[in-house]
C-alpha cells in the first residue's frame, strides 16, 4: 500500500507541472473538414448532428449515449471536430454522457447539458480548456473518473444535492475556488482537487474520509478537518505549497503514515516530503504523533472531547486503544457498500474484538466486511438479522456463535473467513443464502451450541482440545438447524475441511455449487424430501466415497457429481428421469452404474473419463443418450475427440440405447444377464467407527452427537444398530455426550502419535 500511494504522489507532483493528456499526433486532422461526417447514430436511441457554419455539436433523442475511449477505433464518432467545435447541445431525453464523449474539445466553450442526463461519464468533459461554467443537470447521479479533469477555465462548481457517485480525479487541475459538494457526502475522493487552482475550502461536516491526493497540489492556505473526519489517505494535503495550518477537530482522525500525506515539498525521487506549516489538534491525538514523528510544530487545544460516532438512528460506535469496537443503542444499523463503507473501515489494523451491547437488532450489510483483524465477535440475544457479507473476509476470525432468533445466513456471511473454524447456529435459522460460508477452509465445525463438540471437549482435556483443533487433520461436520428449509447455491463452496454433511428434513432442493470443492467431504446425508439436485452440487468432492440419491430425486444437473474421484458406488431412485451434462463425469474410480427405468435422458459426457466404469445397465429401452460416445467412457482424448470404453454395456434388445452402445463401438448385452449384488450384510463394528470408515475420529463423534441430540428430543436416530453399538462406545446402554467425548479423547490420542492407544484405555 505505501509504494501504492508513494506512486501515486510523484505522479500528482508531475502532472501539476505538466500533463501529458494524449498524443497530439494521434488527434491531429488530416483530411478536410468537408470529409469529416457530419451526422450519426451514438446510442440505440440517440443521434448526432454538427453545423458547420455555427460549429455546433447537437445530440438528440433519448436514453443513454454510447461510451468511448481514447483509442482511435473507439472514438466517439465527431471527435475531429475537437479543434473546431465552440459550442455543444444536448437535447432534453438524453439520460447520460458517454465516458470520453467531450474529451480535448479545446476550443469549446459552452456545454448545455438537459436535466435529463443522470450520469456524466469517465473522462467526458476532460480537458475542455476554454470551458468556463458548466451547469450540472438537476437529477444528476454520477460524475465518473476524471470527468472535469483538466478544464482549466472552470472556476466555479456546483454539484447537486443528487449525485451519488463521484469520481476520483474529477475537477482536478482546474482553476476552480468556488465549490459546492453534494449534501451527505462522506468521502472526498482521491485527488478530487488535486492541483485545482484551490486557496480556500470548507470540508462539509458529513465527509468521514478524505482519499488519496485529495488535496494534492492545490494552493490553500489553511484547512480544517471537522470532527466527524475519521482517516485522512496518503498524499491527501502532498505538496499543498502554501498550507501554513492544518486543524483537527477529531481526537482520534487516522492520519496516513508518511511524510508526503501533509507537506509543502515533496521530493518525487525519494518519495519523502518536508512541511513547513503547523499541525492543530488535542493532546494524545494521531494529529500529534504525526507531527513528533516528522518534525512538525505542533499546536495543543487541550485533551479533547469523548467522542462517539453514529452506525444506526440510535446506534454508537467506539474503538478503544486496546483494539475494541463496541457498537451500543438500540435498533438497526446502518448497512454499507463499497462505495460507502463503514467507518470503522478506516482502521483496518486496528480493530480486534468486536462487542455488539443488547439492543442493537440488525448488522448492516458488509459492515466488517475485509476488516482482516477481527478475531472475536459477541452479539447479542437481541439480533433478529444480519446482513449480507457482514464479517466477510475476516480472515482472523476463528469462531462465533449466532444468537436465537436469526433466521436465515445470509449471502456471503462468512465468505472468504479463511481462518473460521467454528460457527454455532441456533435451532432458529431455516435458511442459508448463497456463498454463506464460500471459501471458509479452515472451517471444523458448524452446528448447534448444544451439540457443540469443541466446547463439550474442552471442558474435560482443554489441551487436547487445542491440539485436536490446530494439529490435527481439520475436520467438519455440518450439523445443520433442524428447521432450515432453504440451503442456497455455494453456501459450503471451498470449505476443504468439510468432511460431514447431514441436511435436515426440510431441505427439498440442492442448490448449484453448494458443496462445490469440499475436498474432504466423505459422507452426506440427504433427506427423504430433496427432489433435484442443481449443477455442480457436489463437484471437485474428491473424498466422497459413495452416494445414495433420495428416493424422490426427479433431476441431477450439469456437472452434480463431476471429479468425485473418490466415488464407487451411486445408487440412483426410481424417481429419477434426467441426468444432465456431466453429472458424474471425472468419477475414476466407479465401478458400475445402475440407471433405473424412469431416466428418459442422460447428457452429454455425462459418464465421460470413469476410467474404472466396467459395467452400465440401463433399464429404459427409450432413453436418450446426448453426444457421442464420451457420453460413456473410461478416457477421452480431446485432440483427436475420440474415447475409449472396455467394459460391457446391459440394455433392452432393439432399444435407443443398444443402437448407442453399437455406434460407439461398446461391448453390449441384454439386459437379462447383467450382473446382481446382494444385498451386504451388516458387520460388528468397531468401538467408535459409526460411520463404517476405518477410522474413528471427530467424524464419528459428530454422528453420535446427532445421533444423541434426536433422541433426546424424542426422536429418532438415523442409526442402524450396528452403528448403535459402535456409538455406545462406554457400553452403558446409552448412546449420549459421553461416547462422543471418548471418541474425541481417542482420536487426538492418535493424531499425538500414541499408535498403540485403544478407544477401551479412555472409558473410565
Amino acid at each position: 500500500m505505501k509504494r501504492q500511494i508513494a506512486a501515486t504522489m510523484t505522479a500528482l507532483t508531475m502532472l501539476c507541472t505538466a500533463i501529458p493528456m494524449a498524443a497530439v499526433a494521434e488527434m491531429s486532422i488530416t483530411a478536410s473538414a468537408a470529409e469529416y461526417p457530419t451526422s450519426g447514430v451514438c446510442g440505440d436511441n440517440l443521434t448526432w448532428e454538427y453545423d458547420e457554419e455555427a460549429k455546433t455539436l447537437t445530440i438528440s433523442g433519448t436514453g443513454d449515449m454510447y461510451d468511448y475511449s481514447d483509442k482511435t477505433d473507439g472514438k466517439a464518432p465527431w471527435y475531429l471536430r475537437w479543434t473546431s467545435c465552440k459550442k455543444i447541445v444536448v437535447k432534453d431525453g438524453v439520460t447520460s454522457i458517454g465516458n470520453w464523449a467531450f474529451y480535448w474539445f479545446s476550443e469549446t466553450t459552452s456545454i448545455s447539458i438537459p436535466d435529463s442526463v443522470e450520469r456524466i461519464g469517465d473522462y467526458s468533459v476532460c480537458a475542455c480548456y476554454k470551458l468556463t461554467t458548466f451547469r450540472f443537470p438537476s437529477h444528476l447521479k454520477e460524475i465518473g473518473l476524471a470527468a472535469f479533469m483538466n478544464d482549466e477555465g472552470l472556476t466555479a462548481i456546483d454539484v447537486p444535492d443528487s449525485v451519488e457517485k463521484l469520481g476520483d480525479f474529477a475537477f482536478s487541475y482546474t482553476s476552480t475556488n468556488d465549490i459546492k459538494l453534494p449534501a451527505g457526502i462522506r468521502t472526498i475522493p482521491a485527488s478530487l482537487f488535486s492541483c485545482a487552482g484551490l486557496t480556500e475550502f470548507t470540508i462539509p461536516d458529513t465527509v468521514t474520509t478524505i482519499g488519496h491526493g485529495a488535496f494534492a497540489g492545490t494552493k490553500l492556505t489553511r484547512i480544517e478537518i471537522p470532527e466527524g473526519v475519521i482517516s485522512v489517505d496518503g498524499g491527501a494535503f502532498c505538496d499543498c505549497k502554501e498550507l501554513k495550518e492544518i486543524v483537527f477537530w477529531n481526537p482520534r482522525c487516522r492520519i496516513y503514515d508518511g511524510s508526503g500525506t501533509i507537506c509543502t515539498e515533496y521530493d518525487p525521487p525519494h518519495q519523502t516530503g518536508s512541511y513547513s506549516g503547523s499541525i492543530t489538534g488535542f493532546d494524545g491525538s494521531p494529529a500529534e504523533a504525526y507531527a513528533e514523528k516528522y518534525g512538525i510544530k505542533f499546536e495543543s487545544m487541550g485533551t479533547g472531547p469523548q467522542m462517539s460516532y453514529s452506525c444506526g438512528d440510535d446506534l454508537t460506535w467506539d474503538l478503544d486503544a486496546n483494539g475494541t469496537l463496541t457498537i451500543s443503542g438500540t435498533g438497526e444499523m446502518d448497512s454499507y457498500f463499497v462505495e460507502h463503507p463503514a467507518p470503522w473501515t478506516a482502521f483496518p489494523d486496528d480493530i480486534k474484538n468486536v462487542v455488539i451491547e443488547p439492543g442493537c437488532t440488525f448488522i448492516g450489510m458488509d459492515a466488517f466486511a475485509k476488516c482482516e483483524k477481527i478475531q472475536t465477535v459477541s452479539l447479542p440475544d437481541t439480533i433478529e438479522a444480519i446482513g449480507d457479507g457482514a464479517f466477510r473476509g475476516c480472515k482472523s476470525l476463528r469462531t462465533i456463535t449466532i444468537p436465537e432468533g436469526v433466521t436465515s445466513i445470509s449471502s456471503n456471511l462468512f465468505a472468504d473467513c479463511t481462518s473460521l473454524a467454528c460457527v454455532f447456529l441456533p435451532d432458529s435459522v431455516v435458511a442459508f443464502s448463497g456463498s454463506a460460508f464460500s471459501g471458509c477452509e479452515s472451517l471444523v465445525c458448524v452446528t448447534k451450541p448444544d451439540n457443540n463438540i469443541l466446547e463439550y471437549y474442552s471442558k474435560r482435556n482443554k489441551a487436547a482440545a487445542r491440539f485436536a483443533l490446530a494439529k490435527s487433520e481439520p475436520e467438519l461436520t455440518a450439523t445443520l438447524p433442524a428447521k432450515l428449509t432453504i440451503l442456497d447455491e455455494s453456501a459450503f463452496k471451498g470449505c476443504k475441511s468439510l468432511t460431514t454433511v447431514i441436511i435436515p428434513e426440510g431441505v427439498t432442493r440442492i442448490q448449484a455449487s453448494v458443496f462445490a470443492g469440499c475436498e474432504k467431504l466423505a459422507s452426506i446425508s440427504m433427506p427423504d424430501g430433496i427432489t433435484y439436485i442443481d449443477e455442480n452440487a457436489f463437484n471437485g468432492c474428491t473424498s466422497l466415497t459413495s452416494v445414495d440419491v433420495p428416493e424422490k430425486v426427479e433431476f441431477i444437473g450439469k456437472h452434480a457429481f463431476e471429479n468425485c474421484t473418490s466415488l464407487q458406488s451411486a445408487a440412483l431412485p426410481q424417481a429419477l428421469t434426467s441426468i444432465m451434462e456431466g453429472g458424474f463425469s471425472g468419477c475414476s474410480a466407479l465401478k458400475s452404474i445402475t440407471i433405473p427405468e424412469s431416466v428418459v435422458l442422460i447428457g452429454e459426457n455425462a459418464f465421460c473419463n470413469c476410467a474404472a466404469l466396467d459395467t452400465v445397465t440401463i433399464a429404459n429401452p427409450l432413453c436418450m443418450i446426448s453426444g457421442t460416445g464420451a457420453t460413456f467412457c473410461n478416457s477421452y482424448d480431446a485432440e483427436t475427440e475420440t474415447a475409449t470404453f472396455d467394459g460391457t454395456f446391459y440394455v433392452q434388445p432393439n432399444s435407443f440405447v443398444e443402437q448407442y452402445a453399437e455406434d460407439s463401438g461398446y461391448a453390449c448385452k441384454d439386459i437379462a444377464e447383467a450382473p446382481t449384488s446382494e444385498e451386504p450384510q451388516e458387520t460388528e463394528r468397531a468401538l467408535g467407527n459409526v460411520n463404517d470408515d476405518e477410522i474413528v475420529n471427530a467424524s464419528d463423534a459428530a454422528v453420535i452427537l446427532i445421533a444423541a441430540a434426536a433422541m433426546g428430543a424424542g426422536g429418532e436416530s438415523s442409526l442402524n444398530e450396528a452403528q448403535m453399538q459402535a456409538a455406545d462406545v462406554n457400553k452403558d446402554e446409552n448412546v449420549n455426550a459421553s461416547d462422543a467425548a471418548i471418541v474425541l479423547i481417542y482420536a487426538a490420542s492418535v493424531g499425538a502419535g500414541n499408535t498403540d492407544a485403544k478407544i477401551t484405555d479412555f472409558v473410565k
